[in-house]
Order: structure tokens, then sequence, then C-alpha cells
């Protein structure tokens, strides 16, 4: 089995239920208040290993008020070696949710902005040809380490979130499946995020030799290699928290794809499982089992 490694954030989810999101100028008072492990790295190392992964690493950086998400992970039998430890405090994030369970998130990078440039090399004598190296676009260094291990032969899958201007930076045409939601692929495209099939199209001439997946909430997901596009319908749920749904989705795509499984299956599992984590609050606590996937009913 090919090593792989996650790198991305570590964040603490403090989050809000809330009537309605705020507006300007208001002060809103909290039904409640939970504080969860999360970042979007921390929770697809979970769900790669939750859906099956024997050997995954999370890499990245630690704050010294961190040290309890390494414990967390190694609880969850993912390997740590490659988090190093900063002096900058932890990234958090606070979330407000609605009655309809939406939400809206206001991020702090904190210690997953300041990864050491000494992982790069790191991961280039750690990685080979044929590993896999899954990302995401809340930590730093992902150019040069992008470019260092696509010239490896890596496969790089990469989830463009947050979407912002960093994203013009990064070697996009050197990945190897690139998972985005309709907001991410309408910006990386330029076509509007209500025509999914356009915006395929679009990602399939800008990066010809890359896998895009599609997701689009509660009207599914799509997956397009260039050769086939397979659309997948989403499962129906009563959504109480929806954090956590697309990095859920996207652990139990890869796994299942780097376990073996065909992209219709694969497609298939990561639907029913980021159904599942939509029913019940929090974003890594939400996260299923493959047991319970594979068992559950809808």
């Amino acid at each position: 089995m090919p090593k792989v490694v996650c790198y991305g954030s570590l964040v603490r989810d403090i989050i809000y239920h809330v009537p309605h999101f705020v507006k300007p100028g208001e002060t809103l008072p909290a039904e409640d208040r939970n504080v969860f492990y999360g970042g979007k790295g921390f929770n697809q190392s979970l769900a790669l290993k939750r859906a099956g992964l024997a050997d995954v690493y999370q890499a990245g950086s630690c704050g010294p008020d961190g040290l309890d998400f390494l414990e967390y992970l190694k609880k969850e039998k993912v390997e740590t070696e490659l988090l190093c430890p900063v002096t900058v405090p932890q990234g958090h994030a606070v979330i407000q949710i609605t009655p309809d369970g939406q939400n809206a998130i206001l991020h702090f990078g904190g210690s997953n902005r300041c990864v050491p440039e000494k992982l790069v090399g790191e991961l280039i004598n750690f990685l080979s040809e044929g590993d896999w190296f899954i990302a995401q676009n809340e930590v730093n260094l992902l150019p040069e380490i992008m470019n260092a291990l696509a010239e490896k032969g890596v496969v790089i899958a990469f989830n463009p979130s947050p979407c912002d201007d960093s994203i013009k930076a990064l070697p996009l045409e050197k990945t190897s499946y690139l998972i985005v939601n309709e907001l991410e692929g309408a910006t990386i495209s330029g076509v509007s995020s209500d025509r999914p099939e356009e915006i395929l199209e679009s990602m399939r001439e800008k990066y010809p030799r890359t896998k895009t997946i599609l997701t689009l909430g509660e009207n599914g997901a799509y997956y397009d290699d260039g050769k086939e596009v397979i659309r997948q319908e989403a499962y129906k749920v009563k959504a109480v928290d929806t954090v956590g749904a697309g990095d859920t989705f996207s652990g139990f795509f890869f796994a299942s794809i780097i376990n073996g499984l065909a992209p219709k299956d694969a497609l298939n599992l990561a639907s029913k499982a980021s159904a599942i984590s939509v029913t019940r609050p929090g974003a890594a606590p939400s996260i299923p089992m493959l047991k319970e996937v594979l068992q559950y009913k809808f």
C-alpha cells in the first residue's frame, strides 16, 4: 500500500447555535456553545483512517496550546511524526450554525500558517513515486511542496479551500485530483456556480491531466476524469450540522480509491459517509467509521 500524507490544518472549532447568522451591527444571543477538534487537515486525516486506510500520516504544525490534537490523532492511530511544533497559537474557528444546519465560519490560521520550511525536505525524503499527498489550502508552503512532490511522481490530491487569491500561485496543473464544491469550482473555472456541467468542462480544459470531483451538497456530486463523467445523487437525511461534511466526503472518497474501489463506488461510499456526518454535531466527532457507513440504512 502507498504511504498517505494528509497535509493540512488543526483547528479548534468553537461552535455557537444561533437562530440566524449575525447581521452587521447586531448583537445576537447564542443558544449554546460547544468546542470540538477540527481543521480540514485534521478532519480529512480522521476520515481517511476511519474509511479503512492502514497508514495515514498527518503533516503540518502544532502550536503550544494544541498538544491535545496530537493525543487525539495518536488515539485514532494517525501517525504524527510529520507534525512540526511551533510557538504560534493553535488555529481556531468561530462557527455559527442555524436551525437548518447551515454554517458560517470565521477562521484564524495561527500555527497552521507557520509550518517551518524544513518540512519540505522531510516530505521529499519521506514520500516516493506512487505515494499520496492530500492537502487543503489552510496551510503555507503549498507551492514548494506540490512542485517538489510532483517531480517525484507522488499522487497529489488537493482541496482548494479556502479558495482565495493564493490559489493563483499553486501548480494546480500538477495535481492528480482536485476536489471542489460549487463555489470553489466556480472561482477556479470562471463559470457560474449553478452550472456544474460547464464547471467540469472548463476544469477539463484548464487541467487535462487532473481528475475533478465536484461536490454540490444536497444536490450530490460529480466525478470527471476526462473519459467519463459520473453523477452521484445525495442521500437524504435531516441535517443538524454541516461542519466537516466536505472533509468526510474527501477522506472517504480518496481512501476508497486508494483501497482499489472504482470511482462510481467511491463516490457512493463518500456520499453515504458525508450524509451520516451531517446528522450529528461537530466536525471530527461526526465522521463515521467504515463499518457504520456500510451498515447504515437510509
